[in-house]
């Protein structure tokens, strides 16, 4: 038996919880599913401690703390129009409409809005001599009280790794962030005045030493030379970042998201994508870019809904 809605959300992610947030300020009958079994995406699952500094209205707040915000603008009833642990498995037009199949279910909507972010995330893992079944090397955190006087070595140079070495110096004065570059694609404002927070710069991880499943050391040479330097270490955090596997439900793909117009349209019309899963040539993935696009894609739907509206009046 299908189940019909106004609009669909697929994610639940920040984008995906925004977009049902503007979904029921406009009244719109709609659904959100989400395959896992909490909303957040990466926010709640890998970076639940992550200071976000890129958000309007937010000068900083955790990414737990955002998420929890969000869903406080709903009010109390509002949980009953989030299904969770249901994965959208496909999507196919059918008499005007967009079916949305999963496991147990067959939805029926005039709209849906993919919000998917890349789908599952795998991290890419350090790959180096030694470094194989370390217990201590981390590819996400939860939580920051374990690293309290810890030396952390930090690997990685984008804004995920700059943000987290600005987090972790609070809680440890021993950080040492190491890069391949002398340049970082992140923000180097970010950890500006950080007295404690060593930078190692341009250089590569050759070598982890362990012993039962513990890293103790972690060897690292600066590119383009032979000499290496050990660094003694309690934790390693991975911030290479991380592989997508996504589902495009057989819509027109864009490198590694799908392509939509200046509207957020997809190959599929009806079905729009909003946040990481979009993509188009200026596309910059971050939360504040995926709420611009939620805005975007609302008010070309509100078009499409008073056109039908109309047709449906004059029959």
């Amino acid at each position: 038996m299908k189940e019909f809605h106004d609009l669909i959300i697929i994610g639940g992610g920040p984008v995906g919880i925004h977009a049902a947030w503007m979904a029921s300020k406009q009244c719109y009958d709609y659904l959100l599913l989400e395959s896992q079994d909490k909303l957040g995406g990466q926010l709640t699952e890998l970076y639940p401690e992550k200071e976000i500094l890129d958000i309007s209205g937010h000068r900083s707040i955790l990414a737990k703390n955002y998420i929890k915000w969000l869903l406080e603008q709903f009010g109390p009833d509002q949980s009953l129009s989030f299904r969770l642990s249901e994965k959208a498995l496909g999507l196919r037009a059918e008499d005007g409409r967009i079916l949305v199949e999963t496991a147990g279910h067959l939805y029926s909507a005039k709209v849906v809005i993919v919000a998917t972010g890349l789908g599952v995330y795998m991290p890419r893992l350090l790959e180096c001599r030694g470094a194989e079944g370390c217990r201590n090397i981390i590819y996400a955190l939860h939580r920051l009280d374990f690293l309290a006087g810890k030396r952390v070595a930090i690997l990685g140079g984008g804004d995920a790794a700059l943000d987290w070495a600005r987090a972790i110096s609070r809680v440890t004065p021993t950080v040492t962030l190491i890069h391949r570059r002398e340049e970082f694609r992140g923000n180097l404002e970010s950890i500006a005045g950080i007295k404690t927070l060593v930078l190692k710069t341009p250089y590569v991880p050759v070598a982890v030493h362990q012993a039962d499943g513990v890293a103790s050391i972690i060897e690292i040479a600066k590119v383009g030379e032979e000499m290496v330097e050990r660094i003694e270490v309690d934790y390693i955090f991975v911030n290479y970042g991380h592989i997508p596997v996504s589902a495009s439900f057989g819509l027109e793909k864009h490198g590694p998201g799908l392509r939509v117009d200046e509207w957020q349209r997809s190959s599929l019309p009806g079905v729009y994508a909003v946040g990481d899963v979009a993509s188009y040539e200026t596309k910059k993935r971050r939360i504040d870019a995926g709420i611009e696009e939620v805005r975007k894609a609302f008010e070309d739907l509100a078009l499409l809904f008073a056109v039908a509206d109309r047709q449906k009046f004059l029959v």
